[in-house]
């Protein structure tokens, strides 16, 4: 009866085993975190090189892991080093799971240049957003100092000062100034997005237009970007919490069984 267990672990859920015991010896907190990182993502059929960038920041929020689909970047507060193994595994595939559905709208027949679009746009905004908080927590001596260091090319000094002096002359110059910046970058946010599509479907396959997991993948990647709109819980969170859940149980049974 005890073989039961291991063989629907290794069969039926496809879960290796001895790579999560592997993981799980790993005594360095961020040296487990990017090897379970690299080891899930694989396992989900997305190569390290179309996976988003993993980034350990230090932050004063609650936050614990968050996937920025707009900058195609996985983003970790610190503070989660410090979480069980089990959870931090979860955490991760929970995250995974949106880059899955992310990465589906970008190969959807018929819906793939309409989510290029849209997510070139939210890149865009939320880009001119650090932007400008950088513009206004720097003074002019912070920003020169930036260049002098080699830290920034000359060109990106320009636009930092162009834009510390476009926030002094008022609210309407701003956002003239803001709206230039933004059209000015947006066809390179599309060609980068274009990049990494191509790069998606060359490793998978498109999706068929009209099919279920088509529309699975259309309604998923809009609930992803309006959740805060959602009047119900997003659809997006139903499979990423049902995948939390398998991956902290099918953890723990790999650890200890």
């Amino acid at each position: 009866m005890k073989i039961l267990p291991l063989n629907l672990l290794n069969n039926k859920y496809k879960i290796n085993r001895s790579k999560i015991k592997e993981l799980d010896k790993i005594e360095v907190p961020a040296d487990f975190l990017k090897k379970s990182y690299s080891f899930i993502m694989k396992s989900v059929g997305i190569n390290e090189d179309i996976a988003p960038e993993l980034v350990i920041k230090n932050m004063q929020s609650d936050s614990n892991i968050s996937y920025r689909p707009e900058l195609n970047s996985l983003i970790v507060n610190s503070k989660c080093l410090n979480l069980s193994r089990p959870r931090l595994y979860s955490l991760i595939r929970h995250q995974s799971k949106h880059v899955e559905q992310v990465y589906n709208a970008f190969r959807t027949e018929g819906f793939n240049e309409r989510a290029i679009n849209i997510m070139a746009e939210k890149s865009e905004k939320a880009a001119l957003v650090d932007f400008f908080n950088m513009v206004n927590s720097s003074s002019v001596e912070d920003l020169t100092k930036l260049f002098n260091d080699k830290k920034i090319s000359f060109e990106v000094y320009k636009t930092l000062i162009a834009a510390k002096q476009a926030i002094g002359k008022g609210k309407s110059y701003y956002q003239s100034f803001e709206t230039k910046l933004f059209n000015a970058e947006i066809p390179f946010v599309k060609k980068s997005l274009k990049k990494l599509q191509e790069s998606i479907i060359k490793r998978t396959s498109t999706i068929k237009e009209n099919s279920l997991k088509a529309k699975i993948a259309k309604n998923e990647f809009i609930s992803i970007l309006d959740k805060e709109n959602c009047e119900f819980f997003p659809l997006s969170e139903i499979s990423a919490y049902a995948v939390t859940f398998s991956s902290y149980m099918k953890y723990l049974i790999s650890k200890w069984f």
